[in-house]
């Protein structure tokens, strides 16, 4: 039977994977008004988007050196907010050539999140001794359109303040969640015994 912390550690989890559906959903929806306001045509949108992809990719390599040595907790409590912040000044940033310093921060920043969410998600699977990762990933998409929906309902306001309040949240979130994640030596234990309970 799991352990009250191994429930401590699960529910952490659950609030990191749905910062980053959060976080992520925050900037992907705004991508038409950043493209008005900054006056883009297609190419040069399609070579700033290109920016978050490229360097999730970097984040998410780097992510596994640094958690190799220093877990995915302390990664995730540095990362996350790094999102989070990025997302704010992608909706602050007056000019694309301040915006594309901001994208390849938050395309860092991302893939580092995703290594390391991921990473907590397989050991608390591990201490469960269950199958645990769908409902994470479920709670991820579901704050994905919970941020599509209020991007919707608050399409009024102006874009730093529709990009920034979501984020008071995330950063929130990612405060709360991150004493309770899994630590190293809870990462690398053994897999416990599955009972068939979730």
């Amino acid at each position: 039977m799991p352990s009250s912390r191994d429930r401590q550690a699960r529910f952490a989890t659950y609030v990191v994977y749905a910062v980053q559906g959060l976080s992520f959903a925050s900037l992907l929806i705004q991508v038409a008004a950043l493209q008005d306001r900054h006056r883009l045509d297609e190419g040069t949108l399609t070579l700033l988007l290109l920016i978050v992809p490229v360097f999730a990719g970097v984040g998410s390599v780097a992510a596994g050196a640094f958690a190799a040595r220093h877990g995915s907790r302390v990664l995730l409590r540095i990362a996350q907010p790094v999102v989070a912040a990025a997302v704010v000044l992608a909706g602050l940033a007056p000019s694309v050539p301040l915006l594309v310093p901001v994208l390849l921060v938050f395309g860092v920043a991302v893939g580092a999140v995703d290594a390391g969410i991921n990473m907590q998600g397989v050991a608390v699977e591990r201490r469960y001794g269950v199958q645990v990762l769908n409902g994470f990933h479920c709670v991820w998409s579901a704050f994905g359109m919970a941020g599509a929906l209020w991007a919707s309902v608050a399409a009024g306001l102006p874009l730093p303040l529709i990009m920034a309040i979501p984020m008071i949240f995330a950063l929130a979130g990612s405060l709360y969640a991150g004493r309770d994640l899994c630590a190293p030596e809870e990462e690398k234990a053994p897999a416990a015994r599955g009972n068939g309970r979730r």
